[in-house]
C-alpha cells in the first residue's frame, strides 16, 4: 500500500470522530439509560477489519483487534441473553425446542442485518475501499456483525441491560416488514424477465468469493450481462448470495432504464448451466 493511498493517523481519527457523533445523533444514543460515551469504543464498532488492513494501528495493534469483531463476540452474547430472556418471559408455555427457534428467528443474519438497515448503521461504518465498492455497507452478513458490535459497545459505554433490551426490541420491530417483503421478492425472476426483453444478452451468476469455517461459511455472488458485472451480494448460502446480487442488479438496471440508458449491448443468449461457480439463468431457472 503505498503513502499517497494510506489515510494518516489524523485523518482515521477524524473520520472515526464524525461518523461517531453522527450516529449518536441518528440514534439519540444519548438518550438510553446509563450512556457514557466513549468514542474510542463507538469507533472501533463502526470499524470493519478490512479497513483496520488498510489503516492498520499506528502503535502496532493487529489490525483484527483494531476492528469490530470482538465487540461483535460479546455484541452476540448480550443479544442472545436479551432474546432468550424475553422469550422466555412472553411465552410461558412454550417448551424449549419452541424457545430455540423463537430465538434463532429473531437473531439470525437477516433478521439483524434488516434492523441495521432501518437504523442507517452502513452509513457509518469505516470499510476497506474493495468491500465498499462491492456495495459492503448493504451486505446483510456486514449489516448484522455491526448490529452485535454496536450492543457490545453500548455496554461498555454503560447503557443499562433493560435500555438494551428496548434498544433491541425497537429495532428488530422496526424492521420486521423489511423481513417479509424480502421474503416474497422474487428479484431473480424479476431481472430475468428484464432481461429477456431483449435477445441479446445472457444472463448468468458467478461465485466470486466463499469465507469462514464450514459451519457459517459465507458466499460473493456476481450477477452478468455477458462481460459486464452489474451487480454482487453476499448471502449464507450460493442461492442467497445470487439473490442478493440480482437485487442490486435489478436496482441499477431499473435506474438506468429510467434514465433513458439501454443495457450494454452483448453476444449471444444460449441458455443452460456451466461448470464451476458460473450458472446461466434461464427462464426455468431464474426463480431457483
Amino acid at each position: 500500500m503505498t503513502g499517497e493511498r494510506q489515510k494518516t493517523e489524523e485523518q482515521v481519527a477524524a473520520d472515526t470522530d464524525r461518523r461517531v457523533e453522527g450516529l449518536i445523533r441518528c440514534l439519540s444514543l444519548d438518550q438510553l439509560a446509563g450512556f457514557q460515551p466513549d468514542r474510542r469504543i463507538l469507533g472501533q464498532a463502526l470499524r470493519h477489519s478490512s479497513y483496520s488492513v488498510e489503516n492498520p494501528p499506528a502503535d502496532g495493534q493487529a489490525p483484527n483487534l483494531d476492528s469490530n469483531q470482538r465487540l461483535e463476540f460479546l455484541g452476540d452474547a448480550i443479544l442472545g441473553y436479551l432474546i432468550a430472556l424475553k422469550s422466555y418471559e412472553d411465552q410461558p408455555d412454550a417448551a424449549e425446542g419452541e424457545l430455540t427457534k423463537a430465538r434463532a428467528a429473531l437473531v439470525c443474519e437477516k433478521s439483524l442485518a434488516a434492523a441495521a438497515r432501518v437504523m442507517g448503521l452502513g452509513n457509518y461504518l469505516q470499510m476497506g475501499r474493495g468491500i465498499a465498492a462491492a456495495g459492503g455497507a448493504s451486505q446483510a452478513s456486514v449489516l448484522a456483525d455491526a448490529f452485535e458490535a454496536l450492543l457490545g459497545a453500548l455496554l461498555l459505554c454503560g447503557v443499562t441491560l433493560p435500555a438494551l433490551e428496548a434498544f433491541v426490541s425497537d429495532a428488530l420491530a422496526a424492521s420486521r416488514h423489511l423481513l417479509d417483503n424480502d421474503a416474497e421478492e422474487d428479484y431473480k425472476g424479476k431481472l430475468q424477465a428484464l432481461v429477456q426483453k431483449t435477445n441479446s444478452f445472457k444472463l448468468f451468476y458467478d461465485i466470486l468469493d466463499e469465507k469462514g469455517p464450514d459451519h457459517r461459511k459465507i458466499f460473493l455472488a456476481a450477477a452478468r450481462l455477458n462481460d459486464r458485472e452489474i451487480g454482487r451480494g453476499w448471502g449464507n448460502t450460493k442461492q442467497e448470495a445470487q439473490k442478493q446480487a440480482a437485487k442490486l442488479a435489478l436496482w441499477r438496471l431499473t435506474t438506468e432504464n429510467d434514465q433513458g440508458a439501454a443495457v450494454p449491448a452483448g453476444g449471444g443468449a444460449d441458455n443452460g448451466a456451466v461448470g464451476g461457480g458460473r450458472v446461466v439463468a434461464s427462464a426455468g431457472a431464474a426463480g431457483d
